[in-house]
């Protein structure tokens, strides 16, 4: 409440003070006028009644009574101040609120990452990535992931509410060029834990148990739209291989992410050699009347340059 406002308030009890007062003795004085010419006429009777006198004697009282009661509330109105006022209402506004109930915010240090266990988690793995994701999925392509690759699928567990809050699902396999490539397929992170860098978590352990496995690079793909990922995924050393134009199925256009391991003309330098080899290996079999392997060189050179 403002102070203007405050002092209006203060003004008007005083006001309604005075009308009770004045209502008050205009009562009074019509009780007296009623009862001043029973005294005189019947003063033996009033000497004989001693009840009636009781009764006047308990209406004055009681009218005296209200008077005085008026009169304080009148009184405590008028000396009452607009800062008086101001912390009257604070007071009673406080102590009428409920306290709010403290916030049960989610930190780092309550949630845990543990591996895929077992079918039971596949309703919470399809909740938390159909909330985030554009693309939907089937329940085999989970299935095709999660269980060829369970120690690659990684599920973030609040250890307070007992529930799932963040997932990732990867796929590692190996190429006809021998290298060993994983695949980050699916990344969700439920709004109630995020921004705690718990999506970095779980990319950051899954690429260490890919590297384990002896990966060479890690793929995936993105929405071009989604800054937030971008930015996330840049942190961690990924670099924009290729744009992919109309890649999901609302239309927007994906960048395809890479990250190496090693030094990536190493990489080039690597698959040079191994083209040379392939490419040998088909001259020595055409020599000898086989075309298989020459067959397979060509397809492979144009893996590689795709």
């Amino acid at each position: 409440m403002s102070v203007n406002n405050a002092a209006a308030t203060s003004v008007s009890v005083p006001n309604a003070g005075t009308t009770l007062i004045e209502d008050t003795l205009c009562r009074l004085k019509n009780c007296l006028t009623l009862v001043e010419p029973n005294i005189a006429n019947n003063e033996e009777t009033n000497s004989s009644s001693p009840t009636e006198n009781e009764n006047f004697t308990v209406t004055e009282v009681t009218i005296t009574a209200e008077i005085t009661s008026t009169s304080k509330q009148a009184s405590a109105a008028q000396t009452t101040t607009p800062d008086q006022v101001i912390a009257l209402n604070t007071e009673t506004k406080s102590t009428t609120e409920v306290p709010s109930k403290s916030s049960d915010s989610i930190n780092e240090n309550r949630v845990v990452i543990e591996s895929f266990r077992d079918e039971s988690q596949m309703p919470d793995i399809m909740r938390m990535i159909t909330n985030d994701l554009s693309e939907p999925y089937s329940i085999y392509t989970y299935r095709y992931f999660i269980h060829n690759w369970p120690d690659l699928c990684l599920l973030a567990r609040d250890t307070v509410r007992e529930e799932y809050v963040g997932v990732i699902v990867c796929k590692l396999d190996e190429d006809q060029f021998g290298v060993r490539r994983g695949y980050i397929a699916m990344l969700a992170v439920d709004e109630s834990a995020r921004r705690m860098g718990l999506g970095t978590r779980l990319v950051t352990t899954a690429i260490n148990r890919m590297r384990v496995c002896g990966c060479d690079e890690v793929v995936l793909e993105t929405e071009v739209t989604n800054l937030k990922a971008l930015s996330l995924y840049s942190k961690l050393g990924f670099i924009r291989e290729k744009r992919l134009f109309r890649y999901y199925l609302n239309g927007v256009d994906a960048f395809r992410l890479k990250l190496f391991f090693q030094d990536p003309n190493e990489l080039l330098e690597e698959q040079k050699q191994l083209e040379e080899l392939l490419n040998s290996t088909s001259i020595a079999s055409s020599s000898s009347g086989h075309t298989h392997f020459h067959n397979q060189h060509v397809h492979s050179s144009q893996c590689c340059h795709r």
